[in-house]
């Protein structure tokens, strides 16, 4: 408790705006260009996302079984978890209607046969 009482103590939701990170995944197949572009489409049509500063869309990751991309866009506070839910939704409604799929993670098995 002392480090607690003793340390400076950050409110974000004071603040008036804060930024939603969400991570979208892709498989290996799909067109990285085709998947930016859903991206920007969807989060530059939200109402409720700031154009200043510019939405953040990049690949982040190579991950084991899929493509991970990183987005980030700025919201009045009031509106994190809007921003975040639609988001969601809209972004599966659009890889959808993009023939995008989000990944399963597989494995391959082989088998020796022994002799």
């Amino acid at each position: 408790n002392g480090q607690l009482s003793n340390a400076t103590v950050i409110n974000y939701t004071e603040k008036p705006t804060r930024r939603v990170d969400m991570t979208f995944s892709v498989g290996y197949d799909a067109d990285i260009k085709l998947v930016a572009q859903v991206l920007e489409s969807v989060i530059s049509r939200h109402p409720l996302v700031h154009e200043d500063p510019v939405p953040f869309i990049k690949l982040a990751e190579h991950g084991d079984s899929a493509l991970v991309f990183q987005t980030r866009v700025w919201c009045n506070t009031s509106d994190v978890w809007t921003v975040h839910y639609d988001l969601m939704t809209q972004v599966k409604i659009a890889f959808d209607e993009n023939n995008i799929h989000f990944p399963f993670p597989q494995m391959d098995v082989h088998f020796n046969k022994i002799q």
